[in-house]
This record gives C-alpha cells, sequence and structure tokens, in this order.
C-alpha cells in the first residue's frame, strides 16, 4: 500500500501506527483472509478531523496556542521574524506588565512586598515554559507541514563615524541591574538586524569558554548558584569588544505554507485571546502547585536520611542546605498566594499597567 501511495513504509510499532492513522483520514481498508492483500472498503471525500494527542500530557492550550500563531501569521503574508518576548506577548501569554517585572525584580519584590526568591522563581519558570511551549508548538506545525521554521540570532550594533564605547552595569538602591553605554561620538545609531552565521557561533562558542572558565557545565547551574549576572557581563564585554555588538537576543524566523487552513476569522480573536490567556494562567498555577506538593515530599525525605538510628539530625552539605532553604519557602502558606497574586499582574491580559505606580513608589522609596 505504502508502495501505491508514493509513501516510505514506516518502521517501529509506534511510527506505523501513526502512518496507520494517517492513511485511515483520507480511506479505510480491511485484510483479506489468508492472505497479504488489502482490501479498500471506503474512501473518503473529505479528510476525517485529525485526533491531536500531542498535547494531552503537556500545556492543555496547545491546539490554541498553534491557531493562534496561524492567525498571527495571517496578519503578516505568511511570514514573520520575531523575538522571543514579543511572540509570548503576541500571542497572549504575558501581558505589559511581564517584562517590565522581569527586569526589576527588586523594585516590585518591595512594592509587592513579596518573597524576592518567589518573584524571581515566578519569572524563570514562567519564561522557560513558555518558550517551551511555543518551540513546541511550531514544532508540530512544521511536522504537520503548515509552517517552516527556525531559531535565529538578532543583535543590535553600533554604526557609527568615530566611537569610543563604554558598557557598564550599574545597580539601582533597590538592588536591580541596569546597563549603560558611554561614549563620545560625531554620530551613532544601533541598529537591530539578524546576526550573522560567524557572529552567531562566536556568540556561542563565547558563552560556552565564559561557562566553562567560570567552572559550570550548564546555564542553569549558573542560574541555580546566583552568577547569571556575573556570567552575563564577561560574555557581553567580550562581544562588544570583539563584535561591536551591543545586544543579541533569541528570536524566531517562521513561515507560513498554507493560510487557507485558517478557520478561525480574525474578528474573532479578541475573544479566543482571553480564553487562551486564563488556560495559560491555569495552567502555570497548577505547575506551582506541583512543586509545593514536590517540596513537601522532598523535605520528609531529607529529613528522613538525616536520622542516625538514635535519632540525631546528621550533618548536612551546602547543596543539600540550599535545596532545604528552596522546599521550606515552597511549603510556606505565601508561596501559592504570591504566585497566584504575580500570575494575575503579569500574565493577565486585562490587568491595568503598573510600572508608573511602581516607578513612582521606587522614587520615593526611603524618603
Amino acid at each position: 500500500m505504502c508502495k501505491l501511495l508514493m509513501e516510505e513504509t514506516a518502521s517501529g510499532g509506534k511510527n506505523k501506527r501513526l502512518q496507520e492513522a494517517r492513511f485511515k483520514r483520507f480511506f479505510d481498508w480491511e485484510k483479506i483472509s489468508k492472505s497479504n492483500k488489502l482490501k479498500i472498503t471506503q474512501k473518503y471525500d473529505e479528510p476525517k478531523e485529525k485526533i491531536e494527542n500531542r498535547g494531552a500530557k503537556g500545556a492543555p492550550y496547545i491546539e490554541m496556542l498553534k491557531r493562534i500563531i496561524l492567525i498571527l501569521l495571517a496578519n503578516r503574508k505568511g511570514e514573520m521574524t520575531i523575538s522571543q518576548s514579543s511572540l509570548l506577548k503576541m500571542c497572549k501569554m504575558v501581558n505589559d506588565n511581564y517584562y517590565f517585572g522581569s527586569r526589576n525584580i527588586f523594585k516590585i519584590s518591595k512594592f509587592h512586598q513579596m518573597d524576592r526568591m518567589n518573584v524571581e522563581e515566578f519569572f524563570e519558570n514562567s519564561r522557560q515554559q513558555f518558550k517551551n511551549d511555543i518551540t513546541r508548538v511550531l514544532d508540530i506545525l512544521k511536522t504537520d507541514e503548515l509552517i517552516d521554521w527556525m531559531p535565529i540570532k538578532k543583535v543590535k550594533d553600533v554604526h557609527i563615524d568615530r566611537i569610543e564605547i563604554r558598557k557598564e552595569e550599574k545597580k539601582d538602591k533597590f538592588g536591580d541591574k541596569y546597563t549603560t553605554l558611554e561614549s563620545e561620538v560625531e554620530h551613532s545609531q544601533l541598529r537591530a538586524r539578524e546576526a550573522t552565521k560567524e557572529e552567531t557561533n562566536f556568540i556561542g562558542r563565547t558563552g560556552r569558554q565564559v561557562m566553562l572558565d567560570m567552572g559550570y557545565r550548564s546555564k542553569q547551574t549558573i542560574i541555580r548558584h546566583n552568577k547569571w549576572s556575573e556570567y552575563k557581563k564577561k560574555v557581553d564585554k567580550i562581544i562588544l569588544d570583539e563584535l561591536n555588538i551591543s545586544f543579541y537576543y533569541d528570536a524566531y524566523k517562521i513561515n507560513c505554507y498554507h493560510l487557507d487552513h485558517i478557520l478561525l476569522e480574525i474578528k474573532e480573536l479578541e475573544k479566543f485571546e482571553r480564553e487562551f490567556n486564563k488556560n495559560v494562567q491555569g495552567y502555570y498555577m497548577s505547575k506551582a502547585n506541583k512543586r509545593k506538593k514536590s517540596a513537601i515530599k522532598s523535605t520528609l525525605e531529607i529529613e528522613e536520611k538525616r536520622k542516625f538510628a538514635w535519632g540525631e539530625p546528621e550533618p548536612v552539605d551546602y547543596k543539600t542546605n540550599q535545596k532545604m532553604a528552596r522546599n521550606e519557602r515552597r511549603i510556606n502558606d505565601d508561596y501559592l498566594l504570591e504566585h497566584n497574586e504575580l500570575s494575575k499582574i503579569y500574565l493577565d491580559i486585562d490587568y491595568p499597567k503598573i510600572e508608573n505606580e511602581v516607578r513612582k513608589f521606587a522614587s520615593e522609596y526611603g524618603e
């Protein structure tokens, strides 16, 4: 049958079942007894609806996110090159407060009177969760031959007549970091563009080498040891010195093959996006609940392991102490309350902007 359909025969039980399920959307068949032949029993004028199971173990809003991305592509004639942060905002996974908050952890912790570690965890976990969701949906759409996409690096470089650049990282009175560029120039401007292959490779190699020089093997380990700012400062300096690039960030280049596949009317998108946004908030909180339950279980296991036969606690190393401190924070009653409040303030697309209010609070703080 595969030969007649000019299809490569799938290998492996799971792949074979998936291939058969795809064929059965177009026609059905039965096996002729006592032979290896098949008999076509029914051919459908229209393909049967595809049953999507790939989202079952992940976020429940995967199908919604697929439709939103396709609509965004339709509005842009099937093509877009967009940063990760902009795509999350346009997909209504986050609101206008999100990126201001993520860059001002210390200020908003004071403003909301929340545990700073809970605030940091909220932004770190949500950013990674949403990035994984976007990547997963793009991969599904590519597998379905609706789009093609690739991750790219975008850079902002300085175009000058004459310039001497001094890049300095500073802290405000809350402890939030910000970067300043001081220069002596006749004329200059920052221009965003796609990085060349050579620049992308250089940025990747530089990040890897700095990581190894600092004694780490992954970015997650750097973050856990509170060394991310030091790491970024070292990488950024090398890239500025060697490539004259001031900023760089991850982005997506996406092309849509079949715009006529989009079934949802554009005028209905606003209502659809609100339903989607509520699902995003709910799923984030379900993950926070799981983290709390895991912390309770982990704490009991650690306490059990620490006991000698006569019941005295065994000394613990630094790594275990760190884990116990994190567990204690997550077990606290404020943990879910604060994450729930943060999800409303920074994810809910109907929540009002707070930037001016926070800046006013910051200017008056300590007076």
